[in-house]
C-alpha cells in the first residue's frame, strides 16, 4: 500500500537509474541572521521561511508522483529530521535515504548538521563540495597559494568532515 506509484523509485531502481533531487530553501542571503548559531539557525537564515518548509515542498513532491532514491537536503533541526523520517517512510519506502546538502557552509556549520542529523533514520551521509573546495580554490586561482598547498588544504577540510560525521555517527562511513 506504501509503494511508489509507477515511475516513481521503484521504476527507477529496476532501470538501474538513479535520481537524487536537492530540495534547498531560498538562495542564500533571502533572509539574513547573524553567522555562529546552529546549524539549524544557520539553515534558517539561509533558507526555510517557515521550520515546515523542507517537509511540505517534499509532501507536494510526492503528490506529483516524484519519488527519488536519494534527497539532498540542507541542515534542519533534530525535530525537522523526525518529521523528514516520518514522511519518507510513510510515503516512499524504496528511498535510499537523505545526504546533507552543504550550501557552501563552514565546516563548523556542517558538523553542527551532522550533530543535529544524528538521530535521523534517513541521513546516510554528506554531499558539500562548495564547503570543501570553494575557500582554497578561491585562493590558488588568486595566486595566494600554490598545487600542493591546495591539496593540502581541501584534505584537511575533507578529512574534518569525515572525521565529525564518523563522530556522530559511531564510525559510519558517509555516502
Amino acid at each position: 500500500a506504501n509503494s511508489a506509484p509507477a515511475g516513481g523509485s521503484a521504476a527507477a531502481q529496476a532501470a538501474s537509474v538513479g535520481v537524487v533531487i536537492s530540495a534547498a530553501g531560498p538562495p542564500q542571503g533571502a533572509n539574513s541572521a547573524p553567522a555562529g548559531g546552529s546549524a539549524a539557525a544557520q539553515a534558517a537564515s539561509v533558507g526555510a521561511a517557515a521550520p515546515d518548509t523542507v517537509l511540505r515542498a517534499l509532501k507536494r513532491l510526492y503528490n506529483l508522483g516524484i519519488y527519488p532514491e536519494w534527497w539532498k537536503l540542507e541542515p534542519m533541526s533534530p525535530a525537522q529530521w523526525q518529521a523528514i523520517d516520518a514522511l519518507i517512510a510513510e510515503r516512499d519506502p524504496h528511498c535510499r535515504g537523505v545526504v546533507l546538502l552543504g550550501l557552501n557552509a563552514s565546516a563548523e556549520a556542517m558538523a553542527a548538521g551532522f550533530r543535529d542529523a544524528q538521530g535521523s533514520s534517513t541521513c546516510r551521509g554528506f554531499a558539500v563540495g562548495r564547503t570543501i573546495f570553494q575557500e582554497p580554490c578561491g585562493r590558488w586561482l588568486a595566486g595566494a597559494i600554490g598545487d600542493d598547498e591546495l591539496k593540502r588544504q581541501v584534505r584537511a577540510v575533507f578529512e574534518a568532515l569525515i572525521g565529525a560525521w564518523r563522530g556522530v555517527r559511531g564510525g559510519a562511513r558517509a555516502a
